[in-house]
């Protein structure tokens, strides 16, 4: 038996659709926060804290994935997860807004990647691994669900991030999206 991800698994079975972590909070888009990249957790107290208010970059980012890179704060490198072996990560998670100005807005979901990140000041290069546009309900009162999985491997030891951000939308109030989350690894 190994050990992986917390669990005994005999020899030559398969890992696919492990847990690799559990998200869940509340992104708060400020009004102006039209077009920002929230990142999942809190500096001061990881992933598990349920306010994200982060903003990873100015402008949502799109573009190629596998080849796309864009400059993040080492800061936020310890909101990353290590993948423990070489594949495919699936980010899947159901979502509400909580509040009117959050009905039926475009947000896009990216995973980010990188071999390391550093331990101070400064910024690290990541990677665009995945990239999915989804609509938030016009309605607090039900979840809608949505996934995204990269399209090629990640390798094992290297960092990934997960990232949501308004995608092009005007707001003029405060919003408000809950989500709660699993990534796992699959082929």
């Amino acid at each position: 038996m190994k050990k992986f991800c917390g669990r005994s698994v005999s020899k030559g079975a398969s890992t696919e659709n492990f847990p690799l972590a559990v998200l869940a909070g509340r992104f708060q888009f400020d009004t102006d926060d039209g077009n920002r990249t929230i990142v999942t957790g809190s500096t001061s107290f990881g992933t598990s804290y349920y306010i994200w208010n982060l903003e990873a970059f100015d402008t949502v980012r799109t573009g190629v994935v596998d080849t796309t890179t864009q400059s993040i704060s080492n800061t936020y490198g310890g909101l990353s997860f290590k993948v423990p072996e070489t594949s495919k990560i699936r980010w899947d998670w159901n979502h509400k807004p909580i509040n009117s100005s959050g009905y039926s807005k475009d947000y896009r979901a990216q995973i980010w990647s990188t071999a390391s990140f550093g331990s101070g000041t400064g910024s690290t290069n990541w990677t665009l691994r995945a990239d999915e546009v989804f609509t938030s309900n016009s309605t607090t009162s039900g979840w809608l669900s949505d996934s995204v999985t990269t399209t090629s491997s990640v390798p094992a030891g290297h960092h990934v991030m997960f990232v949501v951000g308004l995608n092009n939308q005007t707001i003029n109030a405060i919003t408000y999206l809950v989500l709660q989350s699993t990534v796992t690894l699959t082929s």
